[in-house]
């Protein structure tokens, strides 16, 4: 995995849709931490690689306000999975449930407690969090477009 580069990781799609919020960087030190063994360090650098993208879902799911915690988000989230007669839900079900499937599997085992130094992560810990946080920063860029609307 360390051997990879950031365009092979997330897609070109990715780097450019996030330019401005420095993933290249924090993905290219997450494989430099990664081959250098620093798992703890691999994984700060994968959650920062995701906030951008995480950003963007909680705009498209209806959230307003900008998001200071990922637990707003979840909140949005159960709000809206309540609503089921809401287009968002009807339309983009399959794909709603996918990202925050992934999401949760991302702030479960490690967001919270990587972001409030309560763990430090080993190389199969990582590996799980290699599973979900590029797919869902690419399922992100395929199915939201920059306004946060789903395509």
């Amino acid at each position: 995995w360390f051997k990879k580069t950031p365009l092979e990781i997330v897609g070109a799609d990715a780097l450019e849709r996030f330019l401005d919020n420095g993933i290249e960087y924090e993905i290219e030190e997450a494989a430099k931490s990664y081959g250098a063994e620093r798992f703890t360090a691999c994984g700060l650098h994968l959650m920062r690689s995701c906030e951008p993208s995480v950003h963007l879902f909680a705009k498209a799911i209806g959230r307003r306000q900008p998001l200071t915690n990922w637990g707003g988000l979840f909140k949005d989230w159960e709000t809206l999975k309540a609503d089921r007669g809401n287009t968002l839900w009807i339309h983009h079900k399959e794909i709603l449930w996918t990202l925050f499937n992934q999401l949760t599997a991302i702030k479960s085992a490690y967001r919270d407690r990587l972001a409030h130094g309560e763990i430090r992560c080993d190389e199969s810990e990582i590996l799980r969090l290699l599973a979900n946080v590029p797919p869902f920063i690419r399922q992100v860029v395929d199915h939201i477009d920059d306004q946060g609307k789903f395509v």
